[in-house]
């Protein structure tokens, strides 16, 4: 499992227990404090919305880096393959086009 994956999962169930615990100490007749339960939520949130941010930026950066691998293809005349649409980059030694083309034709 990723850290970020875990990092959320474990922020959840932080979440679910802290709530559980509250519930549970109101029933008993303690009363958490409101200011508590406000940033403890606050601080959870926030770090689910950085998580957010950092899966959408991600994805965002590899859909650009696949854009311009494609235009780059593209604009020096060569076949596209399906393989090329991928994430994976296996690198076959030639990632600039213009220096390949430079040098071998």
């Amino acid at each position: 499992m990723k850290f970020l994956t875990a990092a959320v999962v474990v922020s959840f169930v932080a979440c679910l227990i802290f709530t559980a615990v509250c519930i549970i100490l109101n029933c008993v007749g303690y009363e958490v404090s409101d200011t508590l339960i406000q940033w403890f939520f606050t601080v959870f949130g926030v770090e689910f919305a950085a998580s957010a941010a950092i899966k959408i930026s991600k994805h965002t950066i590899k859909k650009q880096e696949i854009k311009e691998k494609v235009e780059n293809i593209l604009s020096n005349n060569l076949e596209l393959d399906k393989n090329d649409l991928n994430n994976n980059s296996s690198s076959n030694g030639f990632d600039d086009y213009d220096v390949y083309d430079e040098t071998m034709g």
